[in-house]
C-alpha cells in the first residue's frame, strides 16, 4: 500500500512508520510486500481468529457496555451537532470542493488573472463564476446535511423495549448499550 497503509492495517505500527518516512523503502519495500502480502494477510488473520476462541457475553452489565461506543446513529457529514456544524462546515466544505481537479484548476486559473502582465482579462471573469459554484454546492450540502440530521434524529429517538432489572423499559434506540436485551415483536 502507498506509504505503509497495509501495514497500518496489518496492526505492524513499526514498519507502518518506517514505510512512511521513507516512502516505501523508496519502493524496494513495496516490491517486497508485493511479494509477502498474502503471506502477511494470512499470518495477521490467523493470529485474529486465535485470540477470538472464546466469546463471553455479559447481559445488562454498565461496566461492559461502558467500554464500547453507545447506539447513536449520525450520518451527518459535518458534525454531530448545531455547534460541530456550523464550526466545520466551512472547513470541510472547501476541502471537499477543493479535492476536485477541475475546481483546482479554475482556481489556479483565477490567481493567474491576479498578475495584470500574464493576462489582461479582469480576474473576477474567473472569481465570479468560481464563488457562485462554491456557494451553490456549499447550500445544497448544507441542505443535504441538515436531512440528514432529522432522519438520525427521527431514527435516534425511535423506542425499544429494553428488559432493564427484570422488566420491559421503552428506551429511544440512541440508549441501547452493548448487552442490553432488546425485545423484539
Amino acid at each position: 500500500g502507498l506509504l505503509g497503509l497495509h501495514r497500518w492495517y496489518l496492526k505492524d505500527v513499526e514498519g507502518a512508520r518506517e514505510y512512511f518516512f521513507s516512502f516505501g523503502l523508496c519502493g524496494v519495500g513495496w516490491l517486497w510486500d508485493a511479494k509477502r502480502l498474502p503471506e502477511m494477510v494470512e499470518a495477521y488473520n490467523d493470529a485474529a481468529r486465535s485470540a477470538h476462541t472464546q466469546r463471553l457475553v455479559v447481559a445488562n452489565d454498565p461496566i461492559t457496555a461502558e467500554r464500547f461506543c453507545d447506539n447513536t446513529v449520525t450520518n451527518t457529514k459535518y458534525g454531530k451537532n448545531l455547534f460541530e456544524t456550523l464550526l466545520l462546515f466551512i472547513p470541510k466544505n472547501l476541502a471537499e470542493q477543493f479535492s476536485r481537479h477541475m475546481n483546482r484548476y479554475f482556481l489556479l486559473i483565477a490567481m493567474l488573472q491576479l498578475n495584470a502582465y500574464i493576462t489582461p482579462t479582469n480576474p473576477w471573469t474567473t472569481f465570479g463564476p468560481l464563488i457562485v459554484i462554491f456557494a451553490v454546492s456549499a447550500a445544497r450540502e448544507g441542505f443535504d446535511d441538515a436531512a440528514r440530521y432529522r432522519s438520525d434524529k427521527t431514527a435516534n429517538m425511535r423506542l425499544f423495549s429494553v428488559a432493564v432489572d427484570g422488566e420491559l423499559r421503552q428506551l429511544p434506540s440512541k440508549d441501547i448499550r452493548v448487552g442490553n436485551i432488546v425485545y423484539l415483536e
